[in-house]
């Protein structure tokens, strides 16, 4: 072989370690890129269960709400009662 052959065997060979070494690199950033990736399904599956925890606290919130007010609601029809057998037992003893 010539010189002029050989430099340019020795340059393709140069650009073929770089070319190497790039695909290398790619390579190992997309392995990385690999482990770091969370598939749609896996997302989607990640927020159907925070929306389905967010509707069981909001619906815990809203009964408890309910309970507050439906027993803020029939308290007084409680004390009123009470005040009325109060009334009816003070009204039988006094009778007899």
């Amino acid at each position: 072989m010539d010189m002029e052959n050989q430099e340019r065997l020795a340059k393709l060979e140069t650009q073929m370690d770089t070319a190497l070494h790039g695909i290398s690199d790619i390579n190992n950033k997309l392995d990385m890129w690999n482990q770091n990736y969370v598939p749609r399904n896996e997302i989607r599956e990640m927020f159907r269960a925070r929306d389905e925890d967010i509707k069981e606290l909001r619906d815990d919130l809203q009964q408890d709400h309910l309970d507050r007010r439906s027993f803020k609601t029939t308290w007084p029809n409680w004390v009123s009662a009470g005040i009325a057998l109060v009334v009816l037992l003070v009204t039988l003893f006094e009778l007899k």
